[in-house]
């Protein structure tokens, strides 16, 4: 990447930090369906992008790695995309315009903000498009919630926001670390996360 102290790293580090964020996404997505994890894990090159390069970076890194979900057999990762953008631009635009990343507090906070914005977008594409029957953990909570009367509507939102902030608060302080090791390594600017000086 580029010399310590730079701010701007190399158009080729850039594409290679990119690359290897995608590799995350797919990596993660595979480990949750493997072993039937209650956590998604498919969103954490995109925090890393997002935070170490700004919102529309991992935005490029949320298109790359649900379009190619198919590479780890799980095709259904495409049509929760617009969820993989959410969180982009929350991460990005959070630690960029709103100091989001002034603190550790702060940082949580924006973490929960994600998971309820992804929540807020997932929880349509479920209902809509796999009537919460099989595939993911959370969905096993869709139908007890089901059997206690609770609406279709309210038991998806429900179980994908109780999986959501457990994923998004993994997925985000593992971003953070990852960005505190590639800003010590490659001198990447912190200025917009003045947490990570704190790791």
């Amino acid at each position: 990447m580029a010399p310590v102290g730079s701010s701007t790293p190399a158009t080729w580090a850039v594409v290679l930090l990119l690359l290897v964020c995608v590799g995350i996404n797919l990596l993660g997505l595979f480990t949750a369906n493997v072993f039937r994890l209650s956590a998604y894990l498919d969103m954490v090159g995109t925090a890393v992008a997002a935070l170490a390069l700004g919102p529309w970076h991992g935005v490029i890194v949320a298109v790359a790695s649900s379009s190619l979900g198919f590479v780890v057999g799980d095709p259904e990762t495409l049509s929760f995309l617009p969820v993989n953008i959410v969180g982009a631009l929350v991460w990005g635009y959070g630690v960029r315009r709103f100091g989001m990343g002034s603190g550790l507090v702060r940082f949580l906070a924006l973490n929960l903000i994600a998971a309820l914005a992804c929540a807020l977008v997932a929880a349509p594409v479920v209902a809509t498009l796999f009537d919460a029957e099989g595939g993911h953990a959370s969905k096993v909570s869709v139908l007890s919630l089901e059997a206690m009367s609770v609406p279709f509507m309210a038991a998806v939102f429900s179980a994908n926001i109780v999986t959501s902030v457990m994923d998004k608060l993994l997925t985000g302080c593992v971003a953070l670390g990852i960005f505190a090791v590639l800003r010590g390594r490659f001198g990447l600017s912190g200025e917009h996360l003045p947490l990570v000086t704190k790791l």
